[in-house]
């Protein structure tokens, strides 16, 4: 289990590896190049991730976890994808840059997969529904839809306000498939301390 030292250490990595790409693409970076601009050794990086690679993965995850994951759940669809959004945010560059890459492991691929994978699981475990052919279908699409969407606001340079944003991508979803991901479950309380409300300051601060 990650403790609050090592995400901190991860998210000074993440921070660093945000500003490198606006010189260097991505895939031209070096190891080297992430400790030299970290301030870390070669070995204390890799105590943090297996390579450079994980970078980029482990940012989606973050903001991922922070919104998606949550839509059905604690989240309504419009609040999942805002967290999310505020989330790229922080490593707008960063993301950007490793998504472009094209492929069936390709980042931009493995959470489209990821997003499919989480709304199944919402709707088989959380809301006790049977997943029909059609509302996979729908699910499939929702997921492909938004991701790519994403990626195109991304490379745009996230013009478009977060909160717009967030309603344009909710709206991709099929009501019958929103009818469920609209009701979450256990939805977080005005004023509590949630993963999504922290990742929100962070980006209003970086702003």
């Amino acid at each position: 289990m990650a403790t609050v030292a090592s995400v901190a250490k991860r998210l000074a990595v993440a921070i660093a590896v945000n500003s490198l790409v606006r010189e260097k693409p991505f895939e031209a970076l070096r190891v080297d190049d992430i400790c030299e601009a970290s301030g870390l050794s070669r070995s204390a990086f890799y105590r943090l991730f297996e390579d450079k690679y994980q970078i980029p993965l482990w940012c989606q995850s973050l903001a991922f976890d922070a919104g998606l994951a949550e839509i059905g759940r604690s989240l309504t669809c419009i609040e999942g994808h805002t967290a999310t959004l505020n989330g790229l945010l922080l490593f707008k560059d960063l993301v950007y840059s490793a998504a472009v890459e094209s492929g069936p492991y390709s980042f931009r691929t493995k959470l489209i997969n990821k997003h499919a994978e989480t709304m199944r699981v919402t709707l088989a475990d959380f809301h006790r529904v049977e997943l029909s052919p059609q509302m996979d279908f729908f699910v499939v699409t929702t997921a492909d839809a938004q991701g790519r969407a994403v990626n195109r606001w991304l490379g745009d340079g996230a013009t478009i306000e977060v909160d717009v944003f967030a309603t344009w991508l909710a709206d991709l979803t099929p009501a019958a498939l929103r009818e469920y991901l609209d009701a979450p479950i256990t939805p977080a309380k005005p004023g509590e301390l949630t993963f999504a409300s922290i990742i929100a300051e962070a980006a209003r601060a970086k702003r």
